[in-house]
């Protein structure tokens, strides 16, 4: 990792936590799939590219894909109806069916110029999900960061899910996280507050000195 020069930003969070509506205010577009019934399954690296966007993948027997091609359009199709005429009708093909469970590594690269040059961005799968692997793939990804973003949201904030995995996973990182307050629209406006300085609390107690809000 010291001789690699490129920035790694993981998200990390419980399914339905935010993670991937995060990510897309931070593209300015609606990229990622994004619902209460949508589950990241994949880790999905975010990367800047100069130039035409596009999606990569590798599959489980090492078949490299790209989109837009038409070998992609071939390994995506049979009883699949959805038609992968632009990279978020891609994502939502790969992501949301069972095609999820043949891909090894998903890429995409977009010349959105807040991802900027060198940067990666990490979405992680959410590690509260009790399918198998998922949870794994989110503690991978630790080992690979050098900032974590940690969702929590307000309407749960500071569960003992989220609790377990920061005093586990990301003990040794907390010095290195960076911890967002999403779904504060579902709670009531004189609540923001307390919930702030209860995430604030539980972080003291977790050895974060002094927490700074932002």
């Amino acid at each position: 990792r010291a001789d690699d020069p490129e920035l790694r930003i993981a998200v990390f969070g419980e399914a339905s936590s935010g993670k991937s509506t995060l990510l897309n205010a931070i593209l300015r577009r609606r990229l990622l799939p994004s619902s209460a019934l949508v589950t990241t399954t994949l880790t999905t690296v975010l990367r800047y590219h100069d130039g035409s966007e596009s999606l990569r993948l590798r599959t489980a027997d090492e078949t490299e894909l790209s989109w837009p091609s038409a070998a992609f359009g071939d390994w995506a199709g049979g009883a699949h109806t959805l038609s992968a005429d632009s990279l978020e009708a891609a994502l939502k093909q790969v992501l949301t069916t069972d095609l999820a469970l043949l891909v090894r590594d998903l890429e995409v690269r977009s010349p959105v110029r807040l991802l900027g040059d060198g940067v990666a961005i990490l979405d992680t799968p959410g590690f509260s999900v009790t399918d198998p692997g998922h949870r794994e793939l989110a503690e991978a990804a630790v080992g690979l960061a050098d900032l974590a973003v940690v969702v929590v949201p307000a309407v749960a904030p500071m569960s003992m899910t989220l609790t377990d995995f920061l005093t586990g996973p990301l003990r040794n990182h907390l010095d290195r996280c960076v911890f967002v307050i999403t779904k504060i629209d579902l709670i009531d406006e004189d609540e923001l507050c307390g919930t702030i300085e209860f995430v604030g609390d539980r972080l003291r107690a977790m050895g974060i000195a002094d927490p700074l809000p932002i």
